[in-house]
């Protein structure tokens, strides 16, 4: 199921969720890490150089949210709560019971909203808070870092 960097063929998949033809990418092996990129963004604009690094350890999901990228948008309010809803959605879809999320921007809030409505079995790490967490600065000098979320059956 997961791709590795580099490839010529095109290592994107869409899942039907929420009435939405979700596109997403899957890269490396390991526990999953989930990427939500920022608004008016996709995969590579966000993430593109961190992809690599990331997949060496790592079960990469990268998503593309409702009206962003390839993911077209739908007769629906565009909402922190829906894409949140959409995300666990995929999750599920793809049989993902637990996950690390990293979130950039808007992705964050997405992140932020996942845990918030949805059963969790995990915890939220703003900031990569727990020793081993993955952070790094956005532009403003600003710490940020995975979330840590389980999605109950």
């Amino acid at each position: 199921m997961a791709t590795k960097l580099g490839t010529t063929a095109a290592p994107g998949r869409y899942a039907p969720v929420n009435g939405l033809s979700m596109y997403y990418e899957i890269y490396g092996a390991g526990r999953p890490l989930v990427l939500l990129h920022g608004a008016f963004m996709t995969i590579e604009s966000s993430f593109q150089k961190m992809l690599p690094t990331l997949a060496e350890t790592r079960q990469v999901i990268a998503v593309e949210q409702q009206a962003h990228g390839r993911t077209a948008d739908i007769d629906r309010p565009l909402t922190y709560g829906g894409m949140a809803a959409d995300t666990v959605a995929l999750l599920r879809h793809l049989g993902i019971k637990e996950a690390d999320v990293f979130g950039y921007s808007m992705g964050a809030a997405i992140a932020l909203e996942s845990a918030v409505r949805h059963p969790v079995r995990g915890r939220l790490r703003p900031n990569g808070a727990e020793p081993g967490g993955l952070a790094c600065n956005d532009r403003e000098g600003e710490a940020t870092g995975p979330g840590v979320w389980g999605l109950d059956g």
